[in-house]
Order: structure tokens, then C-alpha cells, then sequence
């Protein structure tokens, strides 16, 4: 009964196992590759030529999996041979093994020989130059015939001691061993080739990195440079660093160098096989900041009171680098008491006087003037080195009682238009810092006029804008000038009194030509053998001016066209075109006097 019951189990058991177990066969079978056989070998072995192909023929077990397994083709040498997708190509002279292998592990082998070409012509270099423990690349050309390569001619070393060789990716390579000269060979059919190798090493001596620009802001270039000394080193590869990073960014191949933070940073160049440095330091500073106004430029000028009505009482300022605003900036004032700044840059001004309003972060600082005028401020003062006395061409001096404005620009029209003086008392400068660019007397901008008493007396103004003093006739003269500050309608007056200082003489009508000039009172002597017409001038200063700028005074005396004269010797006298001769002059020693200022004398000695 038992054994009824297990003959029925088995029965049905059986056929679900059968299943089991092909199902099995069928997965391990599925996608692989058995077997790889290569068809096409021949008896003896693949044998191809150096640059010659051979196509490798094979099939895949199972027969399903031809079209489609997917192959590794390798060479154990690819110096001598390569493969790809079946097809050997014949590198250079020598043996290895081809591999197929497909996943799974079905692999097949084939060995291939590649013999050498036999070569009817090459070139390499009479001489080489090679660094001891360097390889360098010989030169190999015009090989004959085509398709032969390095690896088909036979190289030899003279002296193994000195230099060894080695071909490697299709390049023959000379090695240095030691100082001294050995001889390449190379060996082909019919022909051969020598080439002189001399081993020797020039050390580098030292390295000097420079840079364009040794100060740039952050987001600023410049370019770095290097020289080797000497020139001939052997071996003149180089290794950088940057120390501390992340100051400066710098890139070997082009050399340039880029901001990144401010700090300071050195770069390092050094010889790899010398170990010799140099170093050059670079700062990297922020951008500079600057104050803007709506305007235009900060600097500008402000109105307190209302006085000037052209003026403005307040002004915007904004910080900006390079264009763009700044952000968590500090504004402050150097005096509050002429003008205050509030937290968003807007400044009011609250007295007469100058200060700086500085906007500030914390790696950068700006700063801007402000100008704030009222008309209660200003008081005219007039000073030079000598108050009675005025002096032609000089300068007159002007200051005055007020806190010191000297602005390069203005604001707006008007008096500040373009330049404004006020200064400090005890400070002097040029009036043409007042005068210029308004102008002298009638110009709507005037800011000082000036009337002037006294016999032919002007006042003229040259290209400089300064004032002179003269005569009508360019003589002595005296008299009086009364400056009046037109913004308040203050007034002062200077008594003058002027007359000659000195006397040039020339020995031609040029100043380059100056002889001597002599003071009042002072004695000169002159030579007629050296000159016999000489050149004068009369000067209102102690310096010379151009021959011919005293003129004679206009007057009834016989002495009219004289400008100077000798109560001794009538014929000895300057004319009015300023000319002294003395050819005809007794040799002795003479005075001789200004026509009309008889307190201007000097001596005269006359020689041979």
C-alpha cells in the first residue's frame, strides 16, 4: 500500500524537477559565451612587417551569440603590435601575445611576430647635446621606404658608461649618464649613421621672478615674469607656489595674476632639479572708494545762511567703488560746527569754514571737501613785503580774516564758479589765485576790483593774470591802490612809491647774453677791448629783465631821450633805445645816474 502511494508521488514530482533543471541549463546558457576560436591562423604563426595588418578570423560558441558577444581585444606589447576589433597592426620589430576575451571568462590567444623593415635611408643629427640624467628625443628622419620605423634600425651606445638609449612610443631616446662624449650608431641596410653625444650638466644659478604690477586691488591683473641664469642651464623646468593662499590667484601657463582678497602674498619660482628659488611679493588692496555727488564730483560748495543764494545748503553724497554704491558705510564730519553728514551720506551746512566728510568701511576710507560760505565770514586784508612800497611786476599779496577755503573747483555760477580765495590770516598767496578766471574790472564775476591815484599811473593785467604797476612811461612813479571785495563791499587802500633797483648789462640785445647786473650804488667795470656797445636794462627788481626795458622819461630837459647820464662827461650816457658806447670814452671811472631818479646811481670804470 506504501509503496503504491510513493510510485504516485514520484509521478507527479517528476515532471515539475525536469522542469526545474532545464530551466536551469537554459539560464546558465543564456548571453554567454562558451568559446572563442580564432579560423585564420596560419601554420607557422602570425608574421607581419612593421606597419603591416593582419585580420584575426574567429567564431563564437554558441553559433547565436556571433553577431553579438562582445569582445576585449588586447596586446601584451603594444610597443610591437596593436589591436582593435580583430585587426593586428605590426608596430615594431619584436613578439607578443593577442588576447579575445568575452564575459565569462572565453578567452582565445594568438601569438603574433613582427619583423622589421629593412631600412635604405635615414637622417639623424650629427651632434647631441644631453643632460646628465635626462633623456632626451633623437631626431630620426627620412625614413626609407615607407611604413619603416625607428624600431627597424639597429642602435648602438660607443660607450654604455657614458649614455644608454631606448625606444619608446616610436621615439628613440638618449639617456645621460655621466659627463663626457660617446657616439650613436644607428644600422640599416646599406647604410649607417652616426651622431656625436655629449653629456654634460649646466646648473641653474638662479631664478628672479618679477611682476608688472606689484600693488593691485582685489578683481585688479597684472602679469608675472621669470629669468634663468644662466641661459644655457640644462635643466630649466620650474615648480611655483603662492603663499598664503587665497590672496592672489595665479595661473603658470599665461602668468597673470588676479586679486582675490587684500593681503599680501609671495610668489616662489624654483628650479626642480637645482632647488634654486626666487621670489617676488605682491599686496592686494581693496578697491579704492570714492565720494560722489549727484553732480558729479563731492567736493563742492554749500551755503549755511542763504547768503549766497546760488548755493545750496545741503548735499547728497554717496560712496562708490568703481562705479558701484558701497554698502555699510560710516559717515562722519572733521567739524561739525561747518557742516554735519547723517547715516545715508546727506550733508548741511551749518557755519563758515572747510572740512572733510570721510565715508568709511572697514578696509576702506574715502574722503571729500565741503566749501560752506556765508557772506558774514569774509573780511579783506591786503599784505606784501613791503605794504608802501609795490614793486612793478610783483605779485601783490591778498588774504583774508576768515577760515581758509582755497578750492580747485567751484559749485554752480556765480563767485564760486570755478575758483574761490579765502584763507587764514597770516597765509599769503599770488593775487591771480583771486582774480583768475573772472577777470579784471567790468567782468560780471569780478570778485575784487581796483582803482588806482597817481601822476600816469594804470594798472595792467597780463597773461597770467597778475597785476603791474608802471607809469606811463615806465619811470618811477608814486601814488596809491584801493582793492574793493565785492560780496561785501569791503575796501582797503596800499600807498606805493616806485622806483629802479638795478641795472643789467649785455653784450647783445638776448638775455641769454647777460654780462653782470649791479644794484643801486654798486660799480661795474667794463673792457672796450671785450665790448665797445653794450646793451642796458633797467630793473624795477634785483634781478635783470630783457635789454631795453627802462625808456627815457618824457620831459622838457635836453636829457629827454637819455636814460641815464654822467654830469662829468656829457658824451657818456645810455640812449633811449638803451645802448652804452664806450669806444670813445676816456679810460677812467664815472657815475652815472637814472634821467629822472637821481637817487639811482652806480660807478662806471672804463679800461682798455
Amino acid at each position: 500500500m506504501n509503496y503504491m502511494r510513493q510510485l504516485k508521488l514520484m509521478s507527479a514530482v517528476l515532471p515539475l524537477l525536469l522542469v526545474v533543471l532545464t530551466g536551469c541549463e537554459r539560464e546558465e546558457n543564456n548571453g554567454m559565451v562558451e568559446e572563442i576560436i580564432f579560423t585564420n591562423i596560419p601554420s607557422k604563426g602570425i608574421r607581419i612587417d612593421e606597419g603591416d595588418t593582419f585580420d584575426l578570423e574567429f567564431s563564437i560558441r554558441p553559433s547565436s551569440l556571433q553577431e553579438t558577444a562582445v569582445i576585449e581585444w588586447t596586446s601584451e606589447d603594444k610597443e610591437v603590435a596593436t589591436v582593435r576589433k580583430g585587426r593586428i597592426t605590426g608596430v615594431s620589430a619584436g613578439k607578443t601575445v593577442i588576447r579575445a576575451v568575452c564575459e565569462g571568462g572565453a578567452e582565445a590567444v594568438a601569438d603574433v611576430e613582427v619583423r622589421p623593415v629593412e631600412v635604405t635611408a635615414f637622417q639623424i643629427p650629427s651632434s647631441l647635446k644631453v643632460p646628465r640624467g635626462e633623456s632626451v628625443i633623437v631626431s630620426v628622419t627620412g625614413i626609407v621606404p615607407e611604413g619603416a620605423s625607428v624600431s627597424s634600425i639597429d642602435w648602438s651606445i660607443a660607450d654604455e658608461s657614458i649614455a644608454s638609449l631606448e625606444i619608446s612610443g616610436g621615439s628613440l631616446y638618449v639617456a645621460g649618464l655621466k659627463n663626457g662624449t660617446t657616439t650613436l650608431t644607428g644600422q640599416g641596410s646599406g647604410v649607417s649613421k652616426s651622431c656625436k653625444i655629449t653629456v654634460e650638466y649646466i646648473p641653474v644659478k638662479s631664478v628672479t621672478v618679477t611682476v608688472a604690477k606689484s600693488s593691485i586691488e582685489v578683481g585688479e591683473e597684472s602679469s608675472v615674469s621669470v629669468s634663468i641664469s644662466p641661459s644655457e642651464a640644462s635643466n630649466m623646468s620650474l615648480s611655483w607656489e603662492v603663499s598664503p593662499s587665497g590672496v592672489i590667484d595665479f595661473d603658470p601657463e599665461t602668468m597673470k595674476i588676479s586679486g582675490i582678497a587684500p593681503g599680501n602674498a609671495t610668489i616662489k619660482a624654483t628650479a626642480i632639479r637645482d632647488d634654486v628659488s626666487g621670489y617676488c611679493s605682491v599686496t592686494v588692496i581693496a578697491p579704492v572708494m570714492s565720494i560722489e555727488s549727484a553732480n558729479g564730483p563731492a567736493d563742492c560748495f554749500l551755503c549755511p545762511d542763504n547768503s549766497f543764494s546760488h548755493l545750496k545748503k545741503t548735499v547728497q553724497l554717496s560712496a562708490t567703488v568703481r562705479g558701484n554704491a558701497v554698502d555699510g558705510v560710516t559717515w562722519s564730519s572733521s567739524d561739525e560746527k561747518v557742516a554735519t553728514v547723517d547715516k545715508n551720506g546727506l550733508v548741511t551746512a551749518k557755519g563758515h569754514g572747510v572740512c572733510f566728510i570721510y565715508a568709511a568701511t572697514e578696509v576702506q576710507k574715502a574722503s571729500a571737501y565741503i566749501w560752506s560760505a556765508s557772506k558774514s565770514g569774509y573780511d579783506l586784508k591786503l599784505t606784501g613785503s613791503d605794504p608802501n612800497s609795490i614793486i612793478p611786476d610783483n605779485d601783490y599779496y591778498v588774504w583774508q580774516e576768515s577760515e581758509d577755503i582755497v578750492p580747485d573747483y567751484g559749485h554752480d555760477v556765480g563767485f564760486f564758479d570755478t575758483k574761490m580765495f579765502v584763507t587764514a590770516e597770516g597765509k599769503t598767496y599770488n593775487l591771480y589765485q583771486i582774480l583768475y578766471p573772472y577777470g579784471w574790472n567790468g567782468n560780471d564775476y569780478d570778485i575784487i576790483t581796483a582803482s588806482v591815484s597817481g601822476d600816469g599811473v594804470s594798472i595792467t593785467e597780463d597773461n597770467q593774470a597778475t597785476i603791474s604797476f608802471r607809469s606811463a612811461d615806465n619811470g618811477p612813479a608814486s601814488g596809491s591802490i584801493c582793492f574793493t571785495y565785492k560780496p561785501t563791499g569791503y575796501t582797503r587802500t596800499v600807498n606805493f612809491n616806485v622806483g629802479y633797483k638795478s641795472i643789467s648789462f649785455f653784450k647783445n640785445d638776448s638775455a641769454e647774453n647777460h654780462y653782470k647786473t649791479v644794484g643801486a650804488g654798486g660799480s661795474i667795470s667794463l673792457s672796450k677791448s671785450e665790448q665797445t656797445y653794450w646793451y642796458i636794462s633797467l630793473n624795477a627788481t634785483d634781478s635783470y629783465q630783457a635789454p631795453g626795458f627802462g625808456k627815457p622819461y618824457k620831459s622838457a630837459s635836453s636829457d629827454s631821450k637819455k636814460m641815464m647820464i654822467c654830469d662829468s662827461n656829457s658824451s657818456l650816457y645810455i640812449d633811449s633805445s638803451g645802448c652804452l658806447r664806450i669806444s670813445s670814452i676816456a679810460n677812467g671811472t664815472y657815475t652815472l645816474k637814472a634821467a629822472r631818479d637821481n637817487s639811482f646811481t652806480i660807478r662806471l670804470t672804463i679800461t682798455n
